[in-house]
This record gives structure tokens, sequence and C-alpha cells, in this order.
């Protein structure tokens, strides 16, 4: 992206979500709306470029997108990263900012991710669901209270620790 301006990074994050959208999993209207309803905020974190994100999460509606930042200096990006949370360390310390500006209780929060680099943040919250995790993932969730999912389990799953934290 190095000498980008942020217009051409932003219409291309615009492009791509516009083009990929379609390809979301099928269960994923039904588990925002059933994270919703029983009163999570919904954040998508990613090592991910952020304008992309961003699009993903304000189209979906949820509380916010965070993705790698990426610094500007007159308009255009230097190649330099500001933040990155896909590297080890990035997403638990963003989590970390989001609970003390936000005030989320991390013990009745439910985190979903697929790599190793979630694995940070699943050792910090109440409910952790690995969904089709990658080989490191799924090893590190052995033996822990971290539940692993796939497409056709993850709506079961989710409903049953949101239903748990509700009549807690």
């Amino acid at each position: 992206m190095k000498g980008a301006t942020v217009a051409q990074a932003r219409f291309a994050a615009e492009k791509t979500w516009r083009a990929n959208r379609g390809k979301l999993f099928s269960f994923v209207p039904e588990l925002l709306s059933l994270l919703r309803a029983s009163g999570h905020r919904i954040h998508l974190l990613s090592g991910d470029p952020d304008f992309p994100v961003q699009e993903a999460a304000i189209d979906l509606g949820l509380s916010g997108g965070h993705g790698t930042v990426a610094e500007v200096a007159d308009g255009r990006f230097t190649g330099r990263l500001l933040s990155a949370p896909g590297a080890a360390g990035g997403k638990l310390a963003f989590v970390r900012c989001l609970a003390e500006a936000a005030g989320f209780d991390a013990e009745n929060s439910l985190a979903i991710g697929n790599s190793a680099s979630d694995a940070e943040i699943f050792a910090s919250v109440g409910k952790a669901v690995a969904f089709e995790p990658d080989a490191e993932l799924r090893r590190l969730a052995a033996g822990r209270p971290w539940h692993v999912v796939d497409r056709r389990t993850i709506l079961r799953v989710c409903a049953r620790l949101t239903a748990r934290a509700a009549a807690a």
C-alpha cells in the first residue's frame, strides 16, 4: 500500500467488500442476531487491512471493525504500520484497550476465532469458540474449555453459551 492514497484504499476496500459479501457463511446473519439478542456488542478484529474490515463491520451493523492500521502522511500511505492485530500480542492488546474504553466484562465476553493468533484472546474471555480452527489453534484448544465448532455446529454452541450467560 505504500504510496497509495487514502481515497484509493477506501475505494478498493468498498469494492472488495461488495465483491466478497456474498461469500459469507450462511449462518452469519443468524449468529449476529443471536449475539445481539443476548446483549453482546460485536466487534470484528482482524489482521487484515483496516479499511476492508471497517467496510464489513459497517455493512453488517457491528459495533466496530478493527484491522491493521497503516501510517498516512500527506494523504498517502507511508508503508509503516501503526497497529497490527495479527502480530503476536496485537489482538490481546487491542481487546484490553477496548475493554478499558468500553467497560466490558471479559468473563462474560465471547470470542470467536480460527487461528492461533486468536488464542491470546481466548485465554482472556469467559467463552471461547474456535471456528474451523487451524492446526495450531486446534492443538491449543485441546484440554482447555474452548469450544471447537464448524459451520454445522456454531449456531447450536453459541446459542447454548449465550443462554447460559442470560440465565446467570
